[in-house]
């Protein structure tokens, strides 16, 4: 009887250890595919910031011809970043079509985030200057790839609001009040992970 209840015990044991051993290797596994997906994410993001701040030096880029990036780091592709120099320190309020989104502090070197934009449509961006300077450009956005986003209107009281939505934790998106999509994660990189 003490041979049996050793020999079950022995038994438990290295069955509990072959367990342990497999639910360990399997999350170092997918730890190492969730690292290897920020990796490029990083080193992404460390080749755009490098392009910023060459182009954040490059005397040709004026509120009058900025450098525009559309989707810069490859994530979120409703957004752009817009670089230019001034000769005087201003700030500069951003309007996405005719709604102010931000003003930036004053400064010479200027990298404004756009966001707000819809898809596939010519979107209208506002740059005005304090010191009075004004600049409209049109930006482009690809048509949206995602999954359907809708929305069940219940109230005229949605119109005018912004919802983030997360259904699996892949699809992320902001809505407008409308249905409008206005910013989503591009899906090949969260798919990774």
């Amino acid at each position: 009887m003490k041979k049996e209840m050793k020999l079950l015990i022995i038994t438990a044991l290295i069955i509990l250890i072959i367990l342990i051993f497999v639910a360990t290797s399997k999350t170092n596994h997918t730890e190492k595919q969730i690292l290897s997906a920020y990796d490029e994410i990083f080193e992404i993001q460390k080749e755009v910031d490098i392009e910023i701040e060459q182009y954040k030096n490059d005397s040709q880029y004026t509120m009058e011809t900025p450098k525009i990036m559309l989707n810069p780091y490859k994530l979120a592709p409703l957004t752009a970043l817009i670089i230019f120099k001034t000769p005087d320190e201003v700030d500069i309020e951003v309007k996405v079509n005719n709604t102010k989104m931000t003003t930036m502090e004053k400064s010479t070197e200027h990298v404004i985030p756009i966001y707000g934009m819809y898809a596939d449509y010519e979107n209208e961006i506002e740059l005005i200057a304090s010191n009075g300077k004004n600049k409209k450009l049109n930006i482009k956005t690809d048509e949206y790839d995602g999954d359907p986003i809708t929305l069940e209107k219940t109230s005229e009281e949605v119109k005018n609001n912004l919802y983030f939505i997360s259904p699996n934790f892949v699809n992320n998106c902001i809505i407008d009040g409308n249905g409008n999509i206005l910013w989503y994660i591009k899906r090949r990189l969260c798919r990774r992970y």
